[in-house]
């Protein structure tokens, strides 16, 4: 059975973009804009933007696609 999808308002919508954009500046901040065939895969923590928890993040080398999850269960997940 597919769990169903949690209900977000407009709101949450648009601090969750929020949060989206300032985990992908704090990467390119920490580890330089990415350039294909140049970078490589970087990888670290930093503050989550929603809760304030550990959020951890690793951008692939071989596209430049960020991952990022937050510690606290249910807070920010992404993929790129």
């Amino acid at each position: 059975m597919v769990p169903e999808p949690p209900d977000f308002t407009d709101d949450d919508l648009k601090k969750r973009i929020e949060a989206f954009k300032k985990v992908i500046q704090h990467i390119t901040t920490q580890h330089g804009k990415y350039v294909r065939g140049q970078s490589k895969d970087v990888a670290g923590t930093m503050t989550c933007p929603l809760c304030g928890s550990d959020l951890r993040y690793r951008r692939a080398a071989y596209n430049g696609h960020h991952h990022a999850f937050c510690t606290k269960a249910g807070c920010l997940q992404i993929m790129q």
